[in-house]
Formats: C-alpha cells, sequence, structure tokens
C-alpha cells in the first residue's frame, strides 16, 4: 500500500485552490476587459461614427445651398448687367416751367 501523509494532501488541496482561484480571476479579467470593449464601442466610438456622418451630411447641405445662392446671385448680377442702359428719360407729358411770382 501506498502512503500519502497528510503534508501532500494539504499541498495538493492547496494547489487545486490556488488553480482555482487563477481561473477565477483570469475568468474575472476577461470579463471586465470585454465590458470595457463594449462601453468603448457602444458609448463612444458608435456616437462619434454617427456625429461625424451627420456632420458630413449638414455641411455637404450647406455647401449645396451656398452655391445655389452663389448661382442665383451670379445669374441676377449678369442679368442687370445685361439689360441696356437707359438714355436720360424723356420726359413724358408737357413740362411747364413756372416762375416765382414777388
Amino acid at each position: 500500500m501506498v502512503k500519502i501523509s497528510v503534508k501532500s494532501q494539504d499541498t495538493t488541496a492547496c494547489m487545486r485552490h490556488s488553480l482555482y482561484l487563477a481561473s477565477m480571476l483570469r475568468f474575472l479579467l476577461y470579463f471586465f476587459l470585454i465590458y470595457l470593449a463594449y462601453q468603448f464601442i457602444f458609448r463612444f466610438l458608435i456616437p462619434v461614427f454617427k456625429t461625424t456622418q451627420q456632420v458630413r451630411k449638414d455641411v455637404h447641405a450647406m455647401n449645396n445651398r451656398m452655391n445655389e445662392f452663389a448661382k442665383t446671385q451670379r445669374e441676377t448680377a449678369s442679368a442687370k448687367s445685361k439689360s441696356p442702359d437707359k438714355s436720360p428719360k424723356e420726359p413724358i407729358g408737357d413740362y411747364i416751367d413756372f416762375e416765382d411770382i414777388k
């Protein structure tokens, strides 16, 4: 028969206990890291990405509006410059020169 001493049984139990704690700590560490990654992605990266897209869309729309406004300004300016300059206005009807009476 093989005799196992009490001391070797205690060390074996202690080793099992420490392995259990190490694996539990490793699990908790992985869980915590996954939780941090999840929070970082869904609370920071996705909102920043959505905001960036919205700002780009708004800037593009504003640029289009500015181009349309500039186009209408150019059209009205060219229409005004193309209109013939009128010669001095001809009097309509008769002009009566009133004299002051003293």
